[in-house]
């Protein structure tokens, strides 16, 4: 009795066994057959799991993606404008001290009557050009913050329209 009970688990694990490897091999088939999207894996009525390949709608797909290509580029166009306008802003800064520098300089190398006087004016002439550098310096870094922060806002308003759209599947 107990070799027939050996033979009969025998045949239902090689029925099993069987079984779950046909499942496999219609799975791998389905999936490499489903073009885009991927595989549903649900239940049947009998409650058996059944595999069905999803299958988007490729036009759809090809819109979408283009749709959020554009949004995205139109974002980055909006950031590089902030970022040439914060450049400009800097360059106009240095400019500025540059030419208060350039200014400086003349006016006190005509006020010198002789080398003495130049070396007595040393002393003022070198702590004022170091706050003014320190204040443009100051000034630049306070515009490159705020760039930052506007393209921030920008990249950031920018996601928040283009994952509204990001297709399901």
């Amino acid at each position: 009795m107990t070799a027939v009970k050996n033979d009969i688990h025998a045949i239902r694990s090689a029925a099993v066994e069987n079984e779950a490897a046909t499942t496999a091999k219609l799975t791998v088939r389905d999936a490499a057959d489903a073009p885009v999207g991927g595989i549903d894996t649900s239940k049947n009525d009998a409650g058996q799991a059944s595999v069905r390949p999803v299958v988007a709608d490729p036009v759809q797909l090809t819109r979408n993606s283009m749709r959020q290509f554009n949004e995205n580029f139109h974002v980055m166009v909006e950031v590089g404008a902030v970022a040439t306008s914060g450049y400009q802003s800097a360059i106009s800064e240095w400019s500025k001290y540059a030419q208060r520098v350039t200014r400086r300089n003349v006016e006190i190398l005509s006020k010198a009557r002789d080398p003495r006087a130049l070396l007595g004016s040393q002393d003022n002439y070198l702590k004022e050009g170091m706050q003014n550098l320190l204040s443009v310096n100051a000034r630049v870094s306070e515009l490159s913050a705020q760039v930052a922060r506007e393209m921030i806002g920008k990249l950031n308003a920018g996601a928040g329209k283009t994952t509204d759209r990001l297709p399901s599947m």
